[in-house]
């Protein structure tokens, strides 16, 4: 695993607080004005934006944010952005 070299190191105590090389920094949270924008699009409804039901799913969002903000965001990512704005 990554931690046991990182345990031998000099600098083990600070090495151990970064994430491991493999795991992707999170993306930054949208601003406010930003996740008002989301919101008004989400209140449009999913066949305004092209699929055939009216239903909102992460993968959906997610290709929403893709496509309107041109950002990539995981499922799980875009899970936590719900749950942090309420």
């Amino acid at each position: 695993m990554w931690r046991r070299p990182l345990r031998r190191t000099p600098a083990g105590s600070a090495a151990r607080r970064e994430p491991p090389p493999s795991l992707p920094l999170p993306l930054p949270l949208p601003s406010d004005e930003l996740f008002a924008v989301l919101e008004r699009e989400l209140l449009k409804g999913p066949v305004a934006h092209g699929w055939p039901d009216q239903t909102w799913t992460l993968s959906r969002i997610n290709t929403l944010i893709g496509r309107r903000f041109h950002k990539s965001y995981t499922v799980q990512g875009v899970a936590a952005l719900l749950r942090e704005h309420g």
